[in-house]
């Protein structure tokens, strides 16, 4: 491996100084003229989205809290009781009461 010399070290600097300046300048451009994108305009799925949407928040979110819960447990006797194990159920409870509308809102937002 050869020792670069100061004029090689500095027209390294300057070639990497010049391609920072020309990537923000074609960032700033691209800022500046593309729209704004609005995640969730299309409405193709809609029904979809709602069914499953209304699904998980309701019964169907209550039957996964439920199995989950009687895994959790089974797997706390088999475990030797540990806590691990129990707050799996505790995390799908919270995910299909909080998670959809959560989605739903990331989905739907403007970006």
């Amino acid at each position: 491996m050869t020792a670069l010399t100061i004029e090689q070290r500095g027209q390294q600097l300057d070639l990497a100084l010049k391609a920072g300046l020309a990537f923000a300048i074609v960032l700033l451009l691209a800022v500046a003229f593309i729209p704004a994108g609005l995640a969730g305009a299309d409405a193709t799925f809609a029904a979809t989205e709602t069914l499953f949407g209304d699904y998980l928040q309701g019964s169907g979110g209550r039957i996964m809290a439920i199995i989950g819960l009687a895994v959790g447990l089974g797997a706390m006797v088999a475990s030797r009781f540990g806590l691990g194990n129990i707050l799996m159920p505790i995390g799908i409870a919270v995910i299909a009461a909080t998670g959809v509308p959560i989605v739903t809102g990331i989905v739907g937002a403007t970006v």
